[in-house]
């Protein structure tokens, strides 16, 4: 499924999950889990006409094992107009990659502290 996926990045899908609610996102990200990143999320059949506005999450982690289909999302006229009012643009995520600085002195830190306790270890047994 994942990259069939490519096609509907930065676009409206509709989203059905495993306990039947059906959601409308702007697709951001996918992996190859169909782990989706969406931005904009609100439910599709929303009966709370009393909210200002129904988005739910500006920006979501969906899990893949927990949606049953996901397609492009065509609005009407009419829905179009009452949903423009409340879009925010999510972020741009530009980097998602732990950077630690001086990383490789760390790890001669604990590569050293494991030399050090194997060499007591060796000198306790004999």
């Amino acid at each position: 499924m994942s990259p069939l996926l490519k096609e509907y990045l930065n676009k409206k899908v509709i989203l059905v999950t495993t306990s039947g609610e059906c959601f409308i996102a702007t697709l951001e990200g996918f992996d190859k889990s169909t782990n989706l990143v969406v931005s904009n999320l609100t439910h599709r059949f929303n009966n709370d006409s009393g909210l200002e506005s129904n988005v739910l999450s500006h920006v979501q982690l969906m899990r893949g094992s927990e949606i049953v289909a996901c397609g492009l999302y065509e609005p009407t006229d009419e829905e179009t107009k009452q949903e423009s009012r409340y879009i925010v643009k999510a972020p741009t995520i530009h980097n998602t990659k732990n950077i630690v600085k001086d990383e490789h002195l760390i790890w001669m830190k604990v590569t050293e502290d494991k030399a050090h306790s194997m060499t007591k270890r060796r000198k306790l047994v004999k």
